[in-house]
């Protein structure tokens, strides 16, 4: 049977006055065009006005008009112009002759006919009555201008008259039966009924919409519909309630309705050559689109009906689709534009209204009350689009199934089905009822090919790559991918604050992507997925620094301390506020072997006592020097004092969150015998900011634990390096580059050859009894704290209470002291403070943060000043060289200027005469060696240098000792005072029988190297059992994309004295302007033009790089 309504809705849809009437020489007036009348002629030219967008013509002359059918039937000659009001009894014809045209099959039976000449007429009447209607609501809200008033306070200014006037909005009077009166009156009750807006009841009949403002539906330009809101004038009743009520239709409760009363979509009239589409929530949201120049259609409601989404779909077809629904906290209006974006193909897009900070919701109409057309153009601008939207917001993850396999051409609604074996054929499942909305569920439906009766048509490998797109779907909707200059991959999950890196061999990593999707890491699966997740993050992943344990932002003045929980301090100076990680742009990595911190504002520390302090500093400082630095068994006999010591110990750790900030930085070295509790001193602080898992480390001198070392580096701010008693090739290298804040050198992930610089931001401590990291440029940034055996012990658990079960405590109490520096750095530029020191950076802000913290500044001063004593001392007093040095200097030497050739065989006299090695091969070499200890030597046995411009040559002096054997009867005498003088001298008969006074050092490292010669002719030496620097295993790092920090540079010596020289002009500064030759004297690069001789060895790489260029004899000035 044929589905008249349907059948008649197609016809007209596809009817088009355009194709009817030949509107060449038509003028356009007004939206309208005005011509001569084609069939009947004019006299005028201007009788016939043809509105193309509501798809309706009228004749002048006639005074009649209609749709496409009615001209249809005045163009066949069924009818006169005139009647073309009531085409009624000729509309079966008409439709005959339209669906000829159209090519729509049209047969009829008599019966069939009649039937639909009653169609038409029950529809012309409709109409009619509709157009009263109209008027009726019309005129009522013109005679009530408070109702007028309320419309104006409800829906803006912009309701005017004019407004209220184009959109035919109305007003039902609250008495409840005037309307009803109207139409019975004129059409009768009947008729009235079918209206749908006047119900009977046993006291006649009511108006449905008594009391509210009515707003009509228009199609093609007529009234087609009505909805009303509730006012202040709604009487009561049982519907008084309902916000909406909308124009009855026919149903078991209202069978005196017409049929042909159905509710259109709100707004289609205006779609009228528009190439794109506002949908909005509201009838009053479309009014104020439209009203603002968007066409705009609605539901009257969050989404659609059913039964309109086939119109739906029609209408807005090659249109560009906003959906412009609520924004509330309820999310209603979300879920139903999602549920809009579902039910439609083609270019949609989803808005979400700004709402401000407070405001439970927000739509159109309201944004328009403060915005206007053009910030709303931005808006749709901004619009998302459908996929993008449907993963962003929606819960379903049917949803992100679908959009993935439509990435893959796979059409959704056919990948699952089950065979109907009688009709031999597939009937197609949908998408929603073949997968359970549930990620883990789903994904495990996904992977197999039959889910009970329901085929999966998705070929196996082919769902391996939808797995893998759903998975970073998943993702995008939990979190956002970041990435930093050297392109490591990183996923930051947004509900747990929390930064992973991307890697198939990231345990964590792994377990994220399990707790999500339920996929083994075994799986190919899973494999795939990482692999998309990998591709999308280096292409879309947010440009990023990620910073472990500490960031100093030196622009801004803020520091910020990760606490391992999801959230991280920022320090100002003033106030210490929380923040979530990724706040302010601000990331950090956490690592799974540090237990989070909290800070606890000072009125709620409870009150604790440290036990183990020292005597000579209890109770002496905050909570944190308490627990970390008071009880550390200072040397007495330092050149520091014990207070000094220890002061130097806390602004170091002080330090250690300002790596960002500082271009160089001490390496701590803790030294001191066996029990002196080096160990436990760097272990307080570790277990402190990092919690129990931290231990110090052991080192491993291959080049395996060089890699784990520069791994240490990448992963940590704060490294111990325990009992570092052997030499260990790698490491002063590295503890340079370390001190010096140099770069790992490192290749980009994911190119061929690019290249970068990662600045070393760790700090690095060492504990050791006999040190060899003696080199003098780290014996130059090291800050030596001397130790000394402990007279009691107290078990380490106990002591290591302050730092484990009041943690947060001392935490927290490091932390303002941290905040006080913060403040007192504020407009401080280190880089303008002048130190002569190798570490002024460190000094200059060490000074900083005593004064900040309270420390006597002028004692802390005075250590940094001994500083240099301390190193010189620590530098040479284990080196063979310097202890033959002092013997000559204090037995044989005559306080004469000498060269270094003349040293060197002095030297090597008197090494033979007390039997040992003089390992400085030559003079070439004695003087490089002078010229790297100058300063040292300069201060520890007063050695002079001058530099004779006549023989070209660096001259040495030491000041002749007075008498020698008064020096050591009075240092003894010093040192039974206990004032810390070491020097004793041994008494040795000579080979000649002279006697000679030498240094005990001497004779105990003569002793102690000819007792090595013996054990090793006895036995082949043991290899290294050292336990390792394995932080790898021991703290969680991993190696991979960790390159060598270190290539070693392989010193050469020249053994030939005849040293071939040139002479050189300076054609463009040089990065480096001083320089020791290989004759061991200094040059110094002044200025370009400059003329140098000197050895041709120095001469080559300045003559290679272009610096300078060579001038022959005799073109010399």
């Amino acid at each position: 049977m044929v589905d008249k309504k349907a059948l008649l809705e197609e016809i007209r849809s596809k009817l088009r006055l355009e194709d009817l009437i030949d509107l060449t020489g038509f003028k356009l007036i007004g939206g309208e065009y005005r011509g001569p009348h084609p069939v009947h002629g004019s006299t005028t030219g201007t009788n016939l006005a043809v509105n193309l967008d509501n798809q309706v013509w009228y004749c002048f002359r006639c005074q009649s008009g209609g749709d496409a059918l009615a001209w249809l039937a005045v163009q066949e000659g069924l009818i006169d112009c005139s009647e073309a009001d009531d085409i009624a009894h000729v509309f079966p014809e008409v439709l005959r002759i339209a669906c000829e045209r159209l090519g729509i099959d049209f047969n009829t039976t008599p019966e069939d006919r009649r039937a639909w000449r009653k169609l038409r007429e029950e529809e012309q009447l409709l109409e009619a009555m509709f157009k009263e209607a109209l008027a009726f609501f019309r005129e009522q809200l013109e005679d009530c201008p408070d109702v007028k008033e309320w419309i104006r306070e409800k829906y803006g200014l912009s309701w005017n008259d004019e407004l209220l006037e184009k959109f035919g909005i109305g007003y039902c009077p609250p008495d409840g039966d005037r309307l009803a009166k109207h139409l019975i009156t004129k059409f009768g009750e009947v008729n009235a009924l079918k209206t749908g807006l006047i119900i009977p009841t046993k006291d006649g009949y009511r108006d449905f919409f008594a009391g509210r403002v009515v707003f009509p539906y228009f199609v093609r330009g007529k009234p087609a519909y009505f909805i009303a809101r509730q006012t202040p004038w709604t009487p009561d009743g049982p519907t008084k309630e309902a916000k909406y009520l909308k124009q009855l239709k026919k149903s078991d409760n209202h069978q005196y309705v017409s049929s042909l009363v159905e509710e259109p979509i709100y707004g289609i009239d205006s779609l009228r050559g528009a190439k794109e589409v506002v949908i909005t929530e509201g009838i009053a949201d479309a009014i104020t689109a439209i009203a603002n120049g968007f066409p705009a259609i609605s539901p009257v409601t969050t989404r659609f009906k059913a039964e309109h989404v086939p119109d739906l779909q029609k209408y807005v077809r090659g249109r560009t689709i906003y959906i412009v629904n609520d924004n509330e906290e309820s999310g209603a209006g979300l879920r139903g534009a999602l549920a809009i974006l579902r039910s439609i193909e083609g270019d949609a897009r989803l808005v979400i209204l700004p709402r401000p900070e407070g405001i439970e919701k927000i739509d159109v109409n309201d944004y328009f009350k403060a915005l206007t057309a053009e910030e709303f153009r931005e808006l749709l601008d901004k619009a998302v689009p459908k996929e993008e939207a449907l993963l962003r917001f929606s819960d379903s993850v049917v949803d992100i199934f679908r959009v993935v396999l439509k990435e893959k051409a796979i059409d959704p609604d056919k990948a699952f089905g089950i065979w109907q074996n009688k009709e031999q054929y597939w009937k197609y499942v949908p998408l929603e009822e073949a997968l359970p909305n549930d990620a883990k569920l789903a994904i495990a439906a996904f992977r197999r090919d039959k889910i009970g009766e329901i085929k999966n048509h998705v070929e196996a490998p082919i769902r391996h790559s939808v797995i893998a797109g759903v998975t970073l779907r998943l993702l995008l909707k939990c979190g956002r991918f970041l990435k930093d200059e050297l392109n490591n991959l990183y996923y930051f999950r947004e509900d747990e604050k929390r930064v992973y890196e991307i890697s198939e061999k990231s345990e964590e990593f792994k377990g994220l992507l399990y707790d999500l999707t339920g996929l083994n890491s075994k799986t190919q699966s899973f494999k795939e997925a990482v692999a998309e997740v990998t591709a999308y993050a280096l292409r879309h992943g947010e440009e990023v620094s990620v910073y472990r344990d500490f960031h100093y932002d030196r622009e801004r003045g803020i520091l910020y301390v990760y606490l391992q929980n999801g959230e991280y301090l920022a320090l100002d100076g003033e106030k210490v506020e929380v923040w979530p990680n990724g706040a302010n742009g601000i990331y950090f990595a956490r690592n799974k072997l540090v237990e989070p911190l909290k800070y606890i504002p000072s009125e709620e520390r409870e009150q604790i006592e440290i036990p183990g302090q020292i005597e000579e500093l209890r109770r002496d400082g905050n909570l944190f020097i308490q627990a970390v630095c008071n009880r550390t068994s200072y040397d007495p006999n330092s050149e520091l004092t014990i207070r000094q010591q220890r002061d130097l110990l806390a602004l170091y750790y002080y330090s250690v969150p300002f790596g960002d900030f500082l271009s160089t930085v001490p390496l701590l070295a803790l030294v001191g015998e066996k029990g002196s509790a080096k160990t436990f001193t760097l272990r307080l602080f570790g277990r402190l900011i990092y919690g129990r898992h931290f231990d110090v480390s052991s080192i491993n001198p291959t080049p395996s634990g060089e890699r784990d070392f520069v791994a240490a580096l990448a992963n940590w701010g704060f490294i111990a390096l325990d009992n570092v008693d052997s030499p260990v090739s790698w490491l002063e290298d590295a503890l340079a580059k370390v001190a010096t804040r140099g770069v790992h050198r490192m290749r980009k992930l994911f190119t061929n050859a690019e290249e970068v610089d990662v600045p070393i931001r760790s700090f690095v401590a060492l504990s050791s009894r006999d040190p060899h990291f003696r080199r003098d440029d780290v014996a130059d940034r090291l800050l030596i704290i001397k130790t000394t055996r402990l007279s009691n012990f107290i078990p380490e658990g106990v002591l290591l209470e302050a730092v484990t079960k009041y943690r947060n405590v001392v935490f927290s109490e490091y932390v303002d002291g941290l905040n006080r520096i913060v403040k007192a750095l504020k407009g401080v530029n280190l880089a303008e403070i002048t130190i002569p020191h190798r570490l002024a950076d460190w000094v200059a802000f060490a000074q900083i943060a005593a004064e900040a913290l309270g420390f006597d500044v002028e004692s802390v001063r005075d250590a940094l000043e001994k500083l240099d004593e301390v190193r010189a001392n620590f530098t040479v007093e284990a080196d063979s060289f310097y202890l033959i040095l002092k013997g000559w200097v204090e037995t044989s030497n005559t306080g004469e200027w000498l060269t270094a050739t003349q040293l060197f065989k002095e030297l090597q006299n008197f090494a033979n005469t007390i039997g040992l090695e003089l390992y400085v091969r030559n003079p070439i070499s004695l003087g490089r060696k002078l010229q790297n200890l100058k300063a040292e030597l300069a201060r520890i046995l007063g050695m002079e240098t001058k530099y004779d411009s006549h023989e070209k040559v660096w001259l040495y002096r030491f000041p002749k000792p007075d008498n020698l054997l008064q020096k050591n009867d009075d240092d003894s005498n010093d040192q039974d005072e206990g004032d810390g003088s070491p020097e004793e001298y041994e008494k040795r008969t000579l080979s000649d029988g002279s006697t000679a006074y030498i240094p005990k050092k001497l004779a105990e490292l003569r002793r102690r190297k000819e007792e090595e010669a013996r054990k090793a002719e006895e036995a082949e030496e043991d290899e290294n059992e050292t336990a390792g620097f394995d932080l790898e295993a021991a703290l969680g790092i991993q190696r991979e994309n960790i390159e060598d920090l270190l290539d070693e540079d392989e010193e050469t010596e020249e053994d030939d004295e005849d040293i071939e020289y040139v002479t050189i002009k300076i054609v463009k500064l040089p990065p480096v302007r001083e320089f020791i030759g290989v004759d061991g004297q200094t040059y110094e690069i002044k200025e370009e033009g400059q003329i140098l001789r000197i050895p041709a060895l120095n001469a080559r790489p300045f003559l290679e790089r272009g610096y300078a260029i060579e001038v022959k004899e005799g073109d010399a000035p």
